[in-house]
């Protein structure tokens, strides 16, 4: 197979041996000693690596309290907050799978979604909550989550933008902060390394036709 990208690389890094190790597990390998050092920083909320594994723990255990197994697909429409980096490495620590759909995707193309790769949980972003409340009457029997930009803003911007941008939510939707409260006693155990397991579903951006699903699978 033609490998272009590789002239990009030393030989040293073509070579060199690749990690045998979950995606998470390679994080936590990285920072065990670097735990005050900061993962994150949104909107000057800045999140050390304690609190970002502390939190991917709480969302391991939600997931796991609703049933979401090794193998397990949930599709995510949302943009890249702490709670969807949370979400995805939440479901890697238990061996289910991050299925990332691009949120200008139409309901339909989204139920279509959800229907092929049998999807257990559906998570969205409030921004397309229009779209959500219709895929959530297509599938009474999935749990869904909805994000908010402002989830893990610092007080001064949380309570503002909140008031100016007031959403009521229906039906069975949990917010993050309700969805974690579900975990609250419960062991999730962590999935072992598995070379072939997918760890992620990408999509292409449909530049040419219908945007092509991507498996990432566990290797590094």
């Amino acid at each position: 197979m033609d490998k272009p990208w590789l002239k990009y690389y030393s030989e040293e890094a073509i070579q060199a041996e690749l990690p045998e190790c979950t995606v998470l597990q390679y994080i936590k390998n990285k920072n065990t000693n670097n735990l005050n050092g900061i993962a994150l920083n949104y909107f000057g909320n800045r999140i050390t690596y304690r609190e970002f594994f502390e939190n991917v723990d709480k969302v391991a255990k939600a997931f796991y309290a609703i049933g979401i197994r090794k193998g397990d697909i949930v599709t995510i429409a949302s943009l890249h907050t702490p709670e969807t980096i949370y979400i995805i490495y939440g479901l890697n620590k238990i061996g289910a799978v991050a299925n990332m759909v691009y949120l200008t995707l139409s309901a339909n193309e989204i139920i279509e979604n959800i229907k092929s790769t049998d999807s257990k949980a559906f998570i969205y972003f409030a921004m397309i909550q229009e779209k959500g409340r219709i895929i959530e009457k297509e599938f009474p029997d999935i749990k869904t989550i909805i994000l908010d930009v402002s989830d893990s803003m610092p007080w001064y911007l949380k309570y503002p933008y909140r008031l100016k941008n007031k959403k009521d939510i229906l039906g069975k939707t949990y917010r993050f902060k309700n969805f974690l409260s579900l975990g609250e006693g419960v062991v999730a155990k962590e999935m072992l390394y598995t070379k072939s397991a997918p760890a992620v579903i990408v999509y292409t951006s449909g530049t040419t036709g219908v945007p092509k699903g991507v498996v990432l699978v566990m290797i590094i």
